[in-house]
């Protein structure tokens, strides 16, 4: 969700990509300081979050035009 909101509000304000991608980072490092001082068994993925997100991913690039259209559009 991370990268579909950074990609849709991108073309107003460039920096939140630098945000994104420090959220992204800062999740990371909670998850994987979770998964090491609090998790016995580590959760179990498959393809379906792989499949979910190349399903998202284009509506987020779609998000991103709009917004851009919209922005630099409107007087």
């Amino acid at each position: 969700m991370i990268v579909v909101v950074s990609l849709a509000f991108a073309p107003g304000m460039p920096i939140i990509i630098v945000i994104g991608f420090l959220a992204i980072l800062a999740r990371y490092a909670y998850c994987k300081y979770i998964f090491i001082r609090h998790c016995k068994v580590p959760k179990t993925y498959d393809e379906s979050l792989d499949t979910k997100m190349t399903r998202i991913i284009p509506y987020g690039i779609l998000f991103f035009f709009a917004f851009g259209v919209w922005m630099f559009g409107v007087q």
